[in-house]
């Protein structure tokens, strides 16, 4: 739905002063047709009457002058304009060749062509030549076409000067008539303008001004403006009651029925008569003016505040409430409804009323949308209804309740681009004219409500997609955890048996052994690369910056991918320098970066394939290359390997196992670097290329950091341990393993056991599982140190879920620290080393 264009002023103007050019033009012809055929077939008394009054040339050039006016002041094409010229140009070479006969003394011979005059007429010296006021008039009245229809204003100007010298010259001939002056309409002998004559040139000034209204006197005129107004007004009133009121003297004062002071008196009076009323006239139509104006101001105000609260307005509710509170007041509607189209299309719900009883907000709360009402119509009709009258109200729309304090009614359609919307009805006060301006208000304040209720309905789908698209986001994170939790908890007595059986005898089922290790392993980072994709597609990643070495990034990565290249017999080339390559990273994610393309490269390359790693300083960066001798990238991969889920062949794939996780999660952590990473290939069979782009680190300075030797630590002092975990599996190999280095450990499978226990004999350290059943382990800590208030607890949440947010809660519930299943025995026993009481527990 378009915005509401009010009708063009001038375009109407236009058009109605056209429209007046063609009669006044036709009129004029007419005059001059019939003394034209008095002329030629009027009898001889019927010639000597006409002429006295009309020459058979001033006939014709009245003829030629009104067509020519009358096709230009019509929708002009170019074959009337063509006649016009032809037209009004012959009446301007009469009018030139009469004046030049009278200027030269010369007879041209076009005087008497069409018929001849008698000798005994006025103008025997001269048989049948028209008055050379009348030849000026009619060249003049042919030069305003050609200049008042070009283009530039000052054509027009002249024009329309050649116009009003016209006017001055049959207006003063036509006062004089009136009043006997044959000074004013014969000034010497020959020179007399008829008043026939002075009449049509009259009506074809009129006509001329008709052709340009959008210039000079005619712009004033048919303006609409205060200027415009009053002279449309006040000029006939001004030029036509002075001189029928001395006209009307005059005649008394020669038929002696008034004396010359009684007439002086009632000049006096008449002139004060005729002076007072147009004052009062005048200053009447200044104050409704001005009281227009000032109804147009507080309009515009008043629709500039709606429009800015609509334009700030996110929802429905705040889209009704400014119609109501600024809307109403704009149109100055005593009270109003805001009504929108249900759901299901059939009826008219309503939103929020203003200033009516509560009766009749109950009775009109909701109704079908075919009811015989005003706002139901106006949105089937899809257009506005106006009721000036009670009566009008009636007639139309019986079953409306009557309600006395309104006298007229609107109903108003909000149509979007979803259709109609819905609609305002409005009430107003008795004697509320619905003209033209006050429907076209309505109209546009009923569009801009539409409008901003289309953009709140689109913004209101927006937010509950966005919630739906958030709690679906929640559902998958809260899965994901919950995936990892369960993933995690059978590996982890997986892992504890394993360093069970080397516990016991290191040289048996090796191989066996290497084979689960390795494979648990693999499992482990599965379930972790799921879980880093999710925490990175949702902006939970912190990075944890150091400047380091890249050799020493590498080196770790290599270590993490020894494994599965050793499996595959590849050959591993590295060129990194030790020094000179210094990035601002976190380590261990950059280490994940490259241990994932190294991986990559491994598990798509045939056995005992080549794999290269090099590193070096380019433009002012740090670019990684990982290339293979492998499978290679088809061209239609090579655009979206870094997709999630994006891997080669099938059948490649499965063999080789992965989710296709490992490449994505590659760009997203090296663009969280600020770095790029891009892949190379030739195509199928000519191995890949990846390659890693980093800012070098602002400073050459190294953190140098030690690693320490992998060593399994041995517990300094025997500890009493409290184990809770539902998983027996995973609780009771974990126990054996810390029994089996020395500590004295009791084991719980859930939480009232656990307090149980505890009472029995106070541990000195618990390790929790969080996910128990009956009690979580945050309630079951919370017990344990309430038992044991002014006891050293130390309490680790040993559990499945790692996410950051289960970081935090473990620790701000209390434990001191937070362990993620599969945990390495060697991380376990150190922590518990570390967390144990100052003195012996046995002593």
């Amino acid at each position: 739905m378009n915005a509401p264009s009010p009708p063009s002023s001038s375009r109407r103007s236009a058009v109605k002063a056209r429209t007046f050019g063609v009669v006044a033009a036709g009129v004029a012809g007419a005059i001059g047709c019939v003394w034209l055929s008095l002329w030629l077939y009027g009898s001889p008394e019927a010639r000597a009457f006409v002429s006295s009054r009309s020459k058979t040339n001033t006939s014709v050039s009245l003829i030629l002058l009104a067509l020519g006016y009358g096709l230009l002041s019509l929708s002009p094409t170019p074959a009337r304009r063509r006649v016009a010229a032809v037209a009004i140009s012959t009446a301007g070479l009469i009018g030139v060749g009469t004046s030049f006969e009278y200027l030269s003394g010369a007879d041209l011979g076009i005087d008497q062509l069409l018929a001849r005059d008698a000798w005994s007429a006025e103008s025997a010296r001269y048989p049948n030549r028209m008055s050379p006021t009348a030849a000026l008039c009619f060249v003049l009245l042919a030069a305003c076409p050609w200049l008042i229809t070009r283009k530039h204003t000052l054509s027009a100007a002249l024009g329309q000067t050649c116009a009003v010298l016209t006017l001055g010259v049959c207006s003063i001939g036509l006062v004089g008539y009136l009043y006997s002056a044959s000074i004013l309409y014969q000034p010497l002998p020959y020179i007399r303008l008829s008043p026939y004559t002075a009449v049509a040139n009259l009506l074809l000034v009129a006509s001329a001004f008709a052709l340009r209204p959008d210039v000079g006197l005619g712009r004033v005129i048919t303006s609409t403006s205060i200027g415009g107004y009053l002279a449309r007004r006040l000029l006939p009133i001004t030029l036509l009651l002075p001189v029928i009121v001395g006209w009307l003297l005059l005649d008394a004062d020669h038929h002696s029925v008034l004396a010359p002071s009684e007439s002086h008196a009632l000049l006096a009076t008449a002139v004060a008569l005729v002076m007072a009323p147009t004052v009062l006239f005048l200053a009447l139509s200044l104050d409704r003016l001005e009281r227009d104006r000032m109804e147009s101001e507080d309009f515009l105000r008043n629709t500039a505040e709606l429009t800015s609260a609509l334009a700030r307005a996110r929802s429905v509710g705040d889209v009704v409430e400014a119609t109501m509170d600024l809307g109403l007041p704009a149109l100055k509607a005593r009270a109003g409804w805001f009504l929108r189209v249900s759901e299901d299309g059939k009826r008219l719900d309503a939103l929020a009323s203003r200033g009516y009883p509560e009766e009749v907000a109950l009775a009109y709360g909701s109704f079908a949308l075919d009811s015989n009402l005003p706002a139901a119509l106006a949105v089937t009709k899809r257009e506005p209804v106006f009721l000036g009258s009670a009566e009008e109200r009636d007639q139309a729309f019986p079953s409306l309740t009557t309600y006395n304090a309104h006298g007229s009614w609107a109903a108003l359609p909000l149509e979007g681009s979803r259709g109609v919307l819905g609609s305002i009805a409005l009430s107003f006060a008795e004697g509320q004219r619905f003209d033209k301006t006050t429907r076209s208000r309505a109209r546009q304040l009923a569009w801009q409500c539409a409008q901003a209720l289309d953009r709140a309905l689109l913004f209101d789908s927006e937010q509950i997609a966005r919630q739906r698209a958030e709690a679906a986001s929640r559902a998958k994170d809260e899965f994901l955890a919950m995936l990892g939790h369960e993933l995690r908890n059978p590996l982890s007595p997986i892992l504890t048996s394993l360093h069970l059986m080397e516990l016991r005898d290191a040289s048996r089922s090796v191989k066996e052994r290497e084979v689960i290790k390795r494979q648990v392993s693999h499992m482990v980072r599965l379930v972790d690369d799921l879980l880093d994709v999710s925490r990175i597609a949702s902006g939970r990643v912190e990075l944890k910056r150091e400047v380091v070495e890249l050799a020493t990034v590498a080196s770790a990565a290599i270590e993490l991918a020894t494994p599965l290249f050793e499996q595959r017999q590849h050959r591993l080339m590295v060129e990194v320098p030790e020094q000179g390559l210094a990035v601002d990273v976190d380590r261990g994610r950059m280490v994940q970066v490259l241990s994932n393309l190294l991986t990559n490269s491994a598990k798509y390359t045939s056995v005992g394939g080549r794999v290269e790693l090099r590193a070096e300083r380019r433009d002012g960066q740090v670019q990684v290359r990982v290339s293979d001798n492998g499978v290679g990238i088809a061209p239609e991969l090579l655009g979206s390997v870094f997709d999630l889920f994006v891997q080669g062949a099938r059948t490649l794939d499965r063999s080789e196992g992965g989710l296709g996780l490992g490449l994505s999660l590659v760009k997203s952590l090296v663009e969280l670097h600020g770095g790029k990473v891009f892949a190379k290939s030739d195509g199928p069979g000519h191995g890949s290329e990846f390659s890693v782009t980093l800012p070098l680190a602002p400073t050459e300075q190294m953190q140098e950091t030690a690693r320490a030797p992998r060593v399994t630590p041995l517990p300094n002092r025997r500890q009493r341990i409290l184990l809770v975990d539902d998983n027996r599996d995973a609780a009771d190999s974990t126990a054996q393993v810390l029994r089996e280095v020395g500590h004295e450990v009791r084991v719980a499978y859930d939480g009232p056991s656990a307090l149980d226990l505890s009472k029995e004999q106070a541990p000195s350290l618990a390790l929790l599982d969080i996910g128990l059943p009956v009690m979580d382990g945050y309630e079951l800590a919370r017990r344990l140190r309430e038992q044991q208030p002014s006891a050293a607890l130390k309490l680790i949440a040993l559990t499945g879920y790692g996410q950051k947010a289960d970081r935090e809660r473990s620790l701000q519930a209390g434990f001191d620290a937070h362990l993620v299943k599969p945990v390495g025995i060697d991380e376990l026993l150190t922590l518990v080393s570390k967390l144990g009481p100052a003195q012996d527990a046995a002593s």
